[in-house]
């Protein structure tokens, strides 16, 4: 019945659709020349819609159940990015139709598209790492956005054998500022903690959207 719900909403979102088709698009990525490109711009464009749907998820109060039913279907994606971005696209759409119009145009209005931080100094190579990863992670979140290129001062915090714990610091939701640690077991990725949930360590979030890479990436920078 859900799956069949969601069509039917899909349906009539696409009514409602039409002056957002610019932003709430399929991946535009094919036309890049290098692998590495076509998933830069693949992630930036995921980025798109997931600041967005985190627009949407608010306006149309959202309940936690409803976040847990598509987020469990992007997990399912398995890393795919046109997937991702298709079940993006779905939830906004459910979200949508359950606005007023007048409200719907208020949602629109007010997006101005993902928090890109510019600093006046560069990332280190381990800052530009982890910046990978809490994007990443930030698919995950239900409601907080995370200030793209903002992770300053990463280090390796504490040694213990072959597992290291990382800590970065960066800022989301236009420049709030925060703190996580990432620990580094026999070189993947274990958990992550944020300092809004601090003494609680979690698989990272999203686990399926292709961290295998940065996180042997991380992993090698961090004295592996």
């Amino acid at each position: 019945m859900r799956f069949v719900l969601i069509g039917a909403v899909a349906a009539l979102a696409g009514l409602f659709l039409l002056a957002d088709e610019a932003h709430a698009q399929s991946l535009q990525c094919r036309q890049q020349i290098t692998p590495d490109q076509r998933e830069a711009c693949a992630e930036g464009e995921i980025d798109d819609l997931d600041d967005q749907v985190k627009y949407w998820r608010s306006a149309a109060r959202q309940t936690r159940a409803d976040y847990d039913y598509f987020l469990h279907r992007r997990e399912r994606c398995d890393g795919e990015f046109a997937c991702i971005a298709r079940e993006l696209q779905t939830e906004i759409s459910e979200l949508q139709v359950k606005i007023e119009p007048a409200a719907r145009i208020r949602v629109r209005e007010a997006y101005a598209g993902p928090v890109v931080y510019r600093a006046a100094s560069s990332m280190s190579e381990m800052d530009a790492i982890m910046d990978r990863i809490i994007t990443r992670d930030s698919w995950g979140w239900m409601f907080n956005r995370y200030d793209r290129g903002s992770v300053r001062n990463t280090r390796v915090e504490a040694r213990n054998g072959r597992d290291r714990l990382v800590y970065s610091e960066y800022t989301y939701n236009g420049g709030t500022p925060g703190w996580v640690h990432l620990l580094i077991v026999d070189g993947r990725v274990a958990c992550v903690e944020y300092h809004d949930f601090a003494g609680a360590c979690r698989p990272v979030g999203a686990r399926s959207y292709a961290y295998g890479v940065t996180s042997r990436l991380l992993a090698a920078a961090a004295g592996y």
